[in-house]
C-alpha cells in the first residue's frame, strides 16, 4: 500500500485530461465503483499505469474528484473490484 500512497501524492503534483487518450478501461473500471466520480483534470495525464498488485497484469491509478473530495482509484487488471482512496465512500 505504500506504492499507492506515494502515486497519490504524486499525481497531486502534476496539470488536463484528454479522454481520447485515456484506456478504455478506466471508464469501466470508474462505473464499477458505483459512484459518480469524475477524473480529475488536474493532471495529464490523470492516470499512472503499473502493476500495482503484483499479479503480472497492468493496473491503472487514478486521480478522481467527487463533489469537492478528491482521492486516486485503483483500476485492477484482474477482475477485482476497484479500490477507491481519499474520498468518501457513501
Amino acid at each position: 500500500m505504500g506504492n499507492l500512497l506515494s502515486i497519490s501524492i504524486l499525481m497531486g503534483f502534476v496539470g488536463a485530461v484528454n479522454a481520447a487518450d485515456m484506456p478504455d478501461a478506466i471508464p469501466a473500471c470508474l462505473a464499477k465503483t458505483g459512484s459518480e466520480y469524475a477524473v480529475s483534470r488536474k493532471v495529464d495525464p490523470a492516470y499512472l499505469k503499473a502493476d500495482l498488485d503484483g499479479d503480472g497484469k497492468p493496473d491503472f491509478a487514478v486521480l478522481v474528484t467527487r463533489g469537492g473530495a478528491q482521492g486516486v482509484v485503483v483500476c485492477r487488471g484482474s477482475a477485482a473490484s476497484p479500490i477507491v482512496l481519499g474520498v468518501l465512500l457513501q
